[in-house]
């Protein structure tokens, strides 16, 4: 029998592509798109550019998920790591409206179940892709003990997410010490950087 981290995994990409392919009918757009997603919103555009192939002729990552990661990976970095990945999504207000609190369910999830569930999450080959990862967010944490948690688990991030883009036809890595994990308010000249060239390598 499927384990619950299984079965939120697969709910999760389904119920998220339907809402992006409703989402992008009722805006009248017609593919092939160039998919940005944020955060959790990287596991979105990642299922959906698997799920409807043809449609998806590139992707930008912004501070995404890494889906490479394994339990392994974070005992290398401390006992403490997974505890502090699952600390801060329980630290969300309590007074969000029931879809985002319903996504943010999807994920706790996710990150709290075995690594390896996400691992389908990860992105499709063939395609060109931009990666950036938000290193500025470790420097927002003041305990210095968590500070080195956390950027231990960075490296991990900066290690599979430079495979991403190394495996991408014309993949591009970027990482910035500027801003925190909300790259695109923090740093949008690095953010339109990355959207222009998945657009030139797919268009140009």
């Amino acid at each position: 029998m499927p384990d619950r981290a299984s079965l939120a995994t697969r709910s999760s990409r389904g119920t998220l592509r339907g809402s992006l392919r409703a989402l992008l009918a009722a805006i009248k757009v017609t593919p092939p798109f160039v998919l940005v997603g944020h955060s959790y919103g990287g596991l979105i555009v990642s299922g959906y550019a698997h799920e409807y192939a043809k449609d998806v002729a590139g992707l930008v990552y912004l501070d995404a998920p890494d889906v490479d990661q394994t339990e392994a990976d974070l005992l290398t970095v401390s006992a403490d790591a997974r505890r502090l990945q699952t600390a801060e999504l329980n630290s969300f207000p309590p007074d969000l409206s029931a879809g985002m609190r319903a996504e943010f369910d999807n994920l706790r999830a996710l990150v709290t179940g075995n690594p390896a569930q996400m691992h389908p999450l990860h992105p499709p080959a063939g395609i060109p892709i931009a990666v950036v990862v938000a290193a500025g967010k470790i420097d927002r944490v003041q305990d210095a003990r968590e500070r080195a948690i956390r950027g231990g688990i960075l490296q991990l991030q900066i290690r599979h997410e430079q495979q991403w883009a190394l495996s991408a036809p014309d993949g591009l890595f970027l990482m910035t010490r500027h801003g925190g994990h909300f790259v695109h308010q923090d740093n949008s000249d690095l953010t339109v950087y990355a959207i222009r060239h998945v657009l030139a390598a797919v268009w140009y």
